[in-house]
């Protein structure tokens, strides 16, 4: 419980609801919603793990995981939906055997909660992150 809660602290607790605190108790958003359910009632650092053998990906504070690609981000990101925002950072990605400079943009609009787009350098198309829903 204690790292969940210096993990919310971390992920701007100022600028979310409420609600989207509780959304965000796993400290990660996934690239497809059906992934949700490996984030549940497991060790926060099991969280990335199962959604990447599930072949899913996961957007955190510090970086990006999937089966193929993990990137860690030269700054932390905040979650926050009450303003549109892009933040950009740098990130170094490992590939197979080699690490390679990645610029990310971020975004976030009020009009969309619990959803972050991230444009990869290179790549002509956003990834799109979500935010489980608090299991009931």
């Amino acid at each position: 419980m204690i790292k969940r809660s210096a993990l919310l602290l971390a992920l701007s607790p100022g600028a979310l609801s409420a609600e989207m605190h509780e959304q965000l108790a796993s400290g990660f958003l996934v690239d497809d919603v059906i992934h949700c359910d490996q984030m549940v009632d497991v060790d926060l650092e099991l969280h990335v793990w199962n959604v990447v053998q599930a072949g899913g990906s996961t957007l955190g504070a510090w970086g990006t995981a999937s089966e193929e690609l993990d990137c860690w981000f030269e700054t932390e990101i905040e979650f926050s939906w009450s303003v549109p925002s892009t933040q950009m950072t740098m990130a170094a990605c490992y590939v197979a055997d080699r690490v390679q400079p990645t610029i990310f943009a971020l975004q976030m609009f009020p009009e969309l909660p619990g959803v972050v787009q991230v444009w990869e350098q290179g790549v002509d198309e956003p990834m799109t992150f979500e935010v489980c829903e608090a299991p009931r």
